[in-house]
This record gives structure tokens, C-alpha cells and sequence, in this order.
């Protein structure tokens, strides 16, 4: 009997330490998850210890902290405090505070906690001076030196404060009262210049001519490009043309050339734009990336063949493309001598990658749209026939990408299937 008395006894004793081990996990869980119901269980620990304390002790209210000869002050004021005990702790003396701030670690806390709750609010003061301090390291990278050229940046190393010797030497400090070293160490980046440069190979190419273009629309052209030039598409990514290069308003320095509305050209901001998406389109193609959104325009461009257009519109209508080829790769462009060129580097395709079209339904215009009020044309006509525009027939085609073994067809793959609209031609008859 007695001797299952003693471990009735016992095992009360163990569940008893068990229960109290957990509660003091899970408050300090809580503690390091920021909520504040920790200051209820610790206040209740040290409720008879402040209670016999003086409360109206002086106090040293700043510590000195430095790094790499500079001078960061903490405030030990505690003006922020939360709770009646914190404000009363906030008078004790230092030797009563340090003799909290152990009973608090007894409790199973951080320094970390048992320093915030005495001097609350110092967590944030010691972030923001760690704010100050670190760097975030910096991966190597390729970057845009103009033409369409690459060259790379290395790496840069950053710094980290190492917050667990911070917070014990501020301990320390409040007994000694010596200024705290703050201690640091190295955080290195993920790739290194050796890491990244085999990763960019010239993957796609391509260009197309603005030769006939006027003033505005090389403008805009240029303006376009220079917003793509240097832009970085991470493995996984989704690039957007339209986020790259802004609004095509005159607050961006956007112009005012012709652009394609309904069929029909018309004055509007940003004119030649589309020309800069549809050269990018074509050497993402090449390149192997994945499109994720493109449109056509409702006629054919000059500069392209058919189904290998990238009409965008501010929006409503964006190019976007999607880099799943395991690597990043860079997008350079450039808009020089009349030629808009752009050049991809990152992971070369398998195969070569070359573009085919197949027209297969003419749309015929029929008929011209016969005018007679002249005086919409602001040119003053004798009577007569005029040809004011010339009839352009549309279609149905079809576009492919073809790949290439060398000179072995692997495969082919149909990418497109668009309609380019007619375009009726206007007589005007003066009489």
C-alpha cells in the first residue's frame, strides 16, 4: 500500500511538471508569435517581487550600442509602457530590473522578451538599428551595356546582425554599463558571377525596320525599347510588355503617331509601339520562351509577316511572355539606323527554331465606299474622281514554328490562326 502511495505521489508530481512545462512552451510561443498574453502569465509570476521593490528609483535611461564607429543610443525610458506593472517596473532602480529581467528568463523567455517587457518597446529599437546596419546580399547578374550587349555584375556579399549576441550584450551592458560592440557576420549570395555567366547565351534574336517612319513614331519606338532594354525574366516568370513600358500617354513621353483603331489608321499616343512588341514577340519565339498572351492586328503590318504581329493596347491587349526554360535570360534592345533590334540571353533552345505562315482564305474588299463632301479631306478639289485610298484585301492564315535538328525537321507546331480584315477603298466624286 505504501508503496503505491509513493507512485500515485510520483506521477502526480510528473503530470503536475508536464502541465506546467507546457504552459510556459506555449506562452513563450506565443511571446515569439507577438501576442501579448504573456505579459498576463509573467505579470503574475512577478506581481509579489515589484510589489516590495521601491518604485521610485532612479534610473540611466540610454545605453550606447556601436558598429563600425558609429554611436546608436537606446532608450530604456520605457515612456510606451502597456500594462500598471511595466510602469512600475519602469521606476525600479537597474539591480531590481536585471533581478525581473532573470526572473523572467527562469520562466523559461528569451532575453529578447524579458528585455522587451522591462524596457518595452526596445525589440523595435533594436530592428530599426539593425535595419540600419544590414544588407541583403546581392546575386550576380547580367546587365545591358547597349547594342544588344551583355555584360555581368558580380555578387555582392551582405550583412546580417547577429541578433541572439546582440541581446545578451545588451544584458550584459545593463550590468556593466559598458558600451555594446554590435557583432555581425556575412551573408553571401546565392550565385556568384562563376554560377551565372555560361547561363546567358545568345538565344534569340530579331529586328525589323522603321526606315520610313517619322520623327514621332522613331520617338516612340526608341522610348519603348530603352523601357524592355536590361529587363530580367526569372525562371517561372511571366514578363508583361505593358507593365515594362507604362501608359501611352504624353505624361510618359509618349507621341502622337499613327496607330490601328477598327481597321482604320488613326492619330493616337504611342504610335509604333506595337512594333517593339511584335520585334520582342519574334525573339522570345526564337529564343524558346513560352507566350503566355499575344493579339493580332485587325490589318497586316508592314514590318512583320502575318500571325507573327504583337498588337498592345494600354489596357486591353498586352504581350506577355513566360520564361519556363529552367534559367533566367535578359531581354536587350535597342532602336539605332532605322532598325528596331531585340536580343534574348539565357539558355539556348535544343533546337533551331524557325517561323512559317500559311495564308489560307483571301477576304476580298470589294467595293470602294464612294465619298462625295470634299471638304472632309481639307484639300480643295475641281470636279472629277479622286482615289483617297486604295483597296487592300484581308485573309485567314495560319502560323508555325518549325524545329530543327541541323537540317532535320523534328517537328512543327502551329502557334497561331488569325484574320486581317479588308480594307474598302474611297473614291470621292467632286461635281
Amino acid at each position: 500500500m505504501k508503496k503505491l502511495l509513493v507512485f500515485l505521489f510520483t506521477f502526480l508530481i510528473s503530470i503536475a511538471t508536464v502541465l506546467f512545462s507546457c504552459n510556459y512552451c506555449v506562452s513563450y510561443c506565443m511571446a515569439l508569435n507577438g501576442s501579448n498574453n504573456y505579459q498576463d502569465i509573467i505579470e503574475d509570476f512577478l506581481d509579489k517581487d515589484v510589489k516590495v521593490f521601491n518604485i521610485n528609483s532612479s534610473n540611466k535611461n540610454t545605453l550606447r550600442l556601436m558598429y563600425n564607429n558609429q554611436f546608436y543610443n537606446l532608450d530604456l525610458s520605457s515612456k510606451n509602457s502597456i500594462t500598471k506593472m511595466q510602469q512600475n517596473v519602469n521606476k525600479l532602480n537597474n539591480n531590481q530590473k536585471i533581478y525581473i529581467i532573470n526572473k523572467i528568463l527562469n520562466m523559461g523567455f528569451g532575453l529578447d522578451v524579458a528585455l522587451n517587457y522591462v524596457y518595452n518597446g526596445l525589440n523595435k529599437q533594436v530592428e530599426s538599428i539593425c535595419n540600419k546596419i544590414e544588407k541583403t546580399p546581392i546575386d550576380a547578374m547580367p546587365i545591358s551595356v547597349g547594342n544588344c550587349n551583355i555584360s555581368f555584375k558580380d555578387c555582392e556579399n551582405g550583412i546580417s546582425v547577429d541578433k541572439f549576441a546582440l541581446y545578451y550584450d545588451i544584458y550584459n551592458a545593463l550590468i556593466s554599463q559598458e558600451t555594446v560592440n554590435i557583432k555581425t557576420f556575412t551573408t553571401y549570395a546565392n550565385k556568384t558571377l562563376l554560377d551565372i555567366k555560361d547561363n546567358y547565351k545568345l538565344a534569340g534574336k530579331f529586328y525589323t525596320s522603321f526606315d520610313s517612319s517619322g520623327q514621332a513614331r522613331r520617338s516612340n519606338i526608341k522610348r519603348a525599347c530603352n523601357a524592355i532594354n536590361g529587363k530580367i525574366i526569372k525562371n517561372g516568370e511571366t514578363f508583361s510588355f505593358n507593365t515594362a513600358t507604362g501608359a501611352r500617354t504624353a505624361e510618359n513621353g509618349y507621341k502622337e503617331a499613327k496607330i490601328i483603331v477598327g481597321g482604320t489608321y488613326i492619330d493616337g499616343f504611342g504610335g509604333g509601339v506595337c512594333q517593339v512588341s511584335t520585334t520582342l514577340y519574334n525573339a522570345c519565339l526564337l529564343a524558346g520562351l513560352d507566350i503566355a498572351e499575344v493579339h493580332n492586328h485587325s490589318l497586316p503590318s508592314s514590318y512583320v509577316n502575318p500571325c507573327f504581329d504583337a498588337m498592345v493596347n494600354t489596357g486591353s491587349s498586352d504581350l506577355k511572355v513566360t520564361n519556363n526554360t529552367g534559367y533566367d535570360c535578359i531581354i536587350t534592345a535597342s532602336a539605332e539606323n532605322g532598325k528596331c533590334n531585340v536580343v534574348i540571353y539565357g539558355k539556348q533552345p535544343a533546337y533551331k527554331i524557325v517561323r512559317r505562315f500559311e495564308k489560307y482564305q483571301e477576304l476580298p474588299a470589294g467595293a470602294d465606299i464612294i465619298e462625295t463632301d470634299a471638304s472632309k479631306y481639307n484639300t480643295t478639289y475641281l470636279p472629277g474622281s479622286y482615289q483617297i485610298s486604295y483597296p487592300i484585301d484581308g485573309f485567314r492564315a495560319k502560323g508555325y514554328l518549325d524545329y530543327y535538328d541541323g537540317d532535320c525537321l523534328i517537328k512543327s507546331k502551329k502557334i497561331r490562326d488569325n484574320t486581317y480584315n479588308p480594307k474598302k477603298g474611297i473614291t470621292l466624286i467632286v461635281k
